[in-house]
């Protein structure tokens, strides 16, 4: 009786796995979490990230601000490679926790916004295998990914800053503490070009570990070990997406 209703769930889990994959396009729809919640297609997220790096901000009710962030969204993508993408339209912004925005002109840091979340509307049966759950797993990882990114700009306009000292530090050369001004000066660049660096290698180990090689072994799985039983097709993508935001986190306390 066993061997009978175990045959018969593994014909109606490879039945499962080959409509959603056919019929409701399974591998697209995590091909565009790949493209967004990643940043594969970095334009974007470039885009968008600036958007609310520039805009003057003020504290307030943060749902106040989400038609607000959800614009700047639809326009980032809309300049992006992602133009043309037909799963863009399930994007969307949302506020976590307890929807206060702290955001002031004067306060924008790496953190600044961790209250945003980003969403992907899926249907049945899709919700499936891409749960709520899991769309909250690749919430955060999308959060780390714009720590790194802001990380990034918080550097550029150090640089900039850096670079605008220079010439006065140069016209001060008589005065009595130029030499202490240009060895603090050395210091901060020296430093700058340091966290320049963890910068810079933390982005391509993110690229490359969290994202390409964990991304290939869920699709081997896919391809491979899990074509024949639904189960193992959504515990293999939790697994996988687990491992990336674990990973993510270990990045993010270093």
């Amino acid at each position: 009786m066993f061997s009978i209703d175990s045959a018969r769930y593994k014909y109606v889990s490879k039945l499962a796995i080959k409509l959603l994959e056919e019929g409701f396009h399974l591998q697209e729809h995590l091909l565009a979490l790949r493209r967004y919640y990643f940043m594969e297609s970095a334009d974007w997220a470039d885009y968008f990230i600036m958007s609310l790096w520039h805009h003057n901000w003020c504290a307030t009710e943060a749902y106040q601000r989400v038609s607000e962030i959800q614009s700047f969204l639809e326009l980032s993508v809309q300049r992006s490679s992602c133009e043309r993408d037909p799963y863009k339209d399930r994007l969307f912004v949302y506020v976590k926790g307890d929807g206060m925005m702290p955001l002031s002109t004067s306060a924008i840091g790496v953190h600044s916004f961790d209250f945003l979340g980003l969403g992907y509307r899926v249907d049945w049966p899709v919700s499936i295998v891409l749960t709520h759950g899991t769309f909250k797993i690749y919430a955060e990882i999308f959060s780390f990914l714009i720590r790194v990114k802001l990380s990034v700009f918080s550097l550029t306009d150090a640089w900039r800053s850096l670079k605008e000292v220079m010439p006065l530090i140069r016209e001060n050369h008589h005065s009595m503490r130029h030499r202490q001004e240009l060895a603090h000066f050395h210091m901060l660049v020296k430093l700058w070009h340091q966290v320049n660096h963890f910068i810079s290698t933390l982005r391509q180990y993110v690229q490359s570990q969290l994202s390409h090689l964990s991304w290939c072994r869920f699709l081997h799985s896919l391809n491979n070990k899990v074509r024949t039983f639904l189960f193992q097709l959504i515990t293999e993508n939790n697994c996988i997406v687990q491992l990336i935001s674990h990973r993510a986190k270990i990045e993010n306390e270093l």
